[in-house]
């Protein structure tokens, strides 16, 4: 049985055509015909009172359905889907009016209409656009009609990949299945722009294989548009979509549009929001992503809404200093740039990620843009390859954050020996600028965090010894890897053994309080962990054991004696002195303290209440 009928044609040396009729039946039930006018044609698809036309300035529709394409980036996306992360693709139905005073769809009989091609690829899709209209028996007023298929299809058109595929089997199927209408048949069409294609991914090959374009691309594409009479702004539409959707490029630009959104709902863009958006912006530049995507965005979501930026304090105004009073001067830049100027840009660098501070972020932004308006004022490109040697110091400190973060605070990491030769050598580098500058901005503050547990201060400790032996040739990389390791497997461990030990404490477990009965706990549960795979030919270290227990009462005691009393008297004091010397992991506990609140019916704000420190706030987690 015959599922679909396609046709593919050409109206104008332009504008190709894909017409597709999908349905049960559909030899008895479509009906095409082409007629001829001078030197063009018409094509002419109709079924009830459903029509579409296709001629050679354009075309013309009646009945049910609408069109709908792939959304180009920035410029032609409402506010309402621009702000849906899932929201693909531009969904318009015949005779469908939007109303601002309250917000909805109205229905109108109208439904008949014209476009030209011009129009339908500069209020569209530059590229490709879909039209379509549904012959159905039902007997529905045509009003109601397109309020059910937009109601049965507009999710799925609105978010399908597959438009921007050009998937159109694809597409069909989906129609079919949102439709469930067995006897419905789907007339398909399928609009494409031969030149504005031909631009597209001349400019996407061009820009993809460098992320940038030479000066012969851009000379071949303007041959492009000339020969084919693109409008400007169309190109600049085409260009800014690759741009966009290029994988690098569009990772950032979606964080920045995300960032921008949740600071619109809040009706003003405070510091932690601009922090990170300057923090992408910079990336931006790092990674050679077009500053106009964040233009675009900026121009879109910031209006009307506040910018709350805080006075400078004095290290960023003397980080300010050293960069626009030295970086952008005639003279080399590298050549004025002290050790001393770099260790207080590091330090202010260090500074600001602890307390998530925009002003560092912001001037290195402003710098990087002047520099990039001055090698395309003066084509002089020198002050960008200068500016690139201090972003590198900049570069070296994230990687090193990174590892040693991770190291520190994430259980199960793989610790490769190439991680650790790559932190070496970046200790080295930090260490030539001034001795013990690792230490300070990488170890010093992490050791403060509380809430670094026992686990990742051993590893923080190890990988500092073991850095210093290597240096001093008394150990290789691959002993300390080993060694992080076996601490790793050890925390893994303790927590099963935590685990197992606490799921028997919630019952009542005779002999815990005995020497006998801790043997015959220990052996339980190490038959159990051998049987599961857990432990391969060895036994639980008594020692860990032993500390399991301990800090197990110690939950146990903090959780039925101490917190009542520290709600009792908001006495936050005591709650911080039992966390600093309990030796337990502080996130662990505060989740031990949520549940408890939870359980017992108690508000969340006194949660808050006794979580506040002298001068400062802790969040509830």
């Amino acid at each position: 049985m015959i599922q679909d009928i396609r046709f593919h044609g050409q109206v104008n040396p332009e504008i190709e055509y894909y017409g597709i009729v999908s349905g049960a039946d559909i030899t008895k039930r479509y009906f095409h015909e082409i007629t001829t006018i001078g030197n063009g044609e018409i094509v002419r698809f109709f079924s009830g009172a459903n029509e579409f036309i296709i001629d050679a300035g354009g075309i013309s529709y009646n009945g049910t359905g609408g069109s709908f394409c792939q959304y180009m980036f920035g410029v032609d996306q409402p506010i309402k889907d621009l702000i849906k992360t899932d929201v693909l693709n531009r969904l318009i139905m015949y005779g469908a009016i939007y109303s601002d005073l309250d917000e909805r769809i109205i229905f109108t009989k109208n439904t008949d209409g014209r476009d030209s091609f011009g129009k339908v690829f500069l209020s569209g899709n530059a590229v490709t656009n879909y039209f379509f209209f549904i012959h159905s028996d039902t007997k529905t007023e045509l009003r109601k009609r397109q309020e059910e298929i937009l109601r049965t299809l507009g999710k799925y058109l609105k978010r399908s990949e597959f438009v921007g595929l050009g998937d159109d089997s694809a597409i069909i199927r989906g129609f079919h299945k949102e439709m469930r209408e067995p006897k419905g048949i789907l007339f398909l069409f399928k609009l494409l722009h031969k030149h504005n294609e031909e631009y597209y991914h001349l400019f996407r090959d061009s820009y993809y294989r460098n992320k940038g374009i030479t000066k012969d691309e851009e000379g071949a594409l303007d041959i492009l548009a000339e020969k084919y009479n693109i409008d400007p702004y169309q190109q600049e539409r085409i260009k800014i979509d690759v741009m966009y959707k290029h994988p690098d490029n569009k990772k950032i630009v979606d964080e920045y549009k995300d960032v921008l959104i949740r600071g619109g709902k809040k009706g003003a863009i405070g510091p932690l929001d601009l922090a990170k958006l300057t923090r992408l912006r910079t990336l931006s530049i790092r990674n050679n992503i077009p500053l106009t995507l964040f233009d675009t965005l900026d121009s879109l979501l910031l209006k009307g809404k506040r910018i709350i930026e805080p006075d400078e304090p004095a290290h960023i105004k003397e980080t300010r200093s050293i960069l626009e009073g030295l970086f952008l001067k005639d003279k080399t830049i590298k050549d004025h740039i002290i050790d001393e100027d770099l260790v207080k840009l590091l330090r202010t660098k260090h500074k600001s990620e602890i307390y998530r501070d925009m002003f560092f972020e912001k001037i290195l932004l402003d710098t990087g843009r002047k520099c990039d308006e001055h090698a395309r004022d003066m084509n002089d490109f020198k002050i960008l390859e200068d500016l690139s040697y201090i972003v590198t110091y900049f570069d070296r400190y994230d990687a090193t954050a990174s590892a040693i973060n991770q190291l520190a605070f994430m259980r199960n990491i793989e610790f490769a020996e190439d991680t650790l030769r790559s932190i070496l050598g970046n200790k080295r580098v930090f260490d030539e600028l001034k001795p013990g500058i690792f230490e300070e901005l990488f170890i010093e503050e992490l050791k403060k965090n509380k809430y670094l547990t026992g686990y990742g201060r051993k590893k923080i400790n190890s990988i500092l010894k073991g850095l210093r032996d290597i240096e001093d040739g008394r150990t290789s990389y691959r002993e300390v890897t080993w060694e992080i390791s076996m601490i790793n497997e050890e925390d893994k461990l303790y927590l099963l053994l935590h685990h197992a030990i606490k799921e028997r404490m919630r019952g009542f477990y005779q002999g815990l309080d005995t020497k006998e009965g801790q043997e015959s706990l220990l052996e339980e549960i190490t038959d159990e962990f051998l049987l599961k795979g857990v432990l391969i030919n060895r036994d639980i270290p008594i020692d860990l054991f032993k500390e399991v227990l301990f800090n197990l009462r110690k939950e146990a005691f903090y959780l039925n004696s101490l917190l009542p009393k520290i709600i009792e008297n908001k006495d936050n004091n005591l709650r911080d002195d039992f966390l600093s010397n309990s030796g337990l992991d502080r996130f662990y506990i505060e989740g031990l303290e949520r549940a408890y609140f939870d359980e017992s019916g108690l508000p969340l704000t006194l949660l808050d209440e006794i979580r506040k420190e002298e001068g400062e706030v802790t969040l509830s987690h």
